[in-house]
């Protein structure tokens, strides 16, 4: 399943980076980006993303939640990158989170909000009152009212 695009790549990060970072090692113009190395970090981050969400939910799934939308365009980053990262490096921190948030999701921690049947879960998002009854009541007031 394609949990992002080329153009939530660039709405994320900008055309400058992503043509930095996608020909690096490239005789072409520096100015626009290799869709082809564009194309295979986001199928590489896709992958990385269905490999842990699978054993938990059937795919490809239903709907997109955004959070996985965000993920995947932060691991295809981080591919981008390759290995001129440091630890400290923004996009390594962003990786690091979406790997832990998609750990969580194998282990059943964090729901992506369907079930096994491919149909959203059900909430209990409303709110119920319950009252113990009347404290001045006609038939309790022992004649007083």
């Amino acid at each position: 399943m394609t949990y992002c695009n080329a153009l939530d790549m660039i709405e994320r990060y900008g055309t400058e980076e992503l043509a930095q970072l996608t020909n690096q090692g490239v005789n072409h113009d520096d100015t626009a980006i290799d869709t082809q190395t564009l194309d295979r970090a986001i199928d590489d981050a896709c992958a990385t993303i269905d490999g842990y969400i699978g054993g938990r939910y059937r795919l490809p799934l239903p709907t997109l939640p955004r959070i996985l939308t965000r993920f995947a365009c932060d691991l295809a980053r981080y591919y981008l990158y390759d290995d001129v990262l440091d630890e400290a490096h923004q996009a390594h921190k962003r990786h690091q989170e979406a790997i832990s948030y998609l750990k969580s999701v194998s282990k059943g921690l964090v729901q992506l909000g369907f079930d096994d049947n491919h149909t959203k879960a059900d909430t209990n998002n409303s709110a119920t009152i319950t009252s113990s009854g009347s404290v001045f009541a006609r038939d309790q007031s022992k004649g007083f009212i």
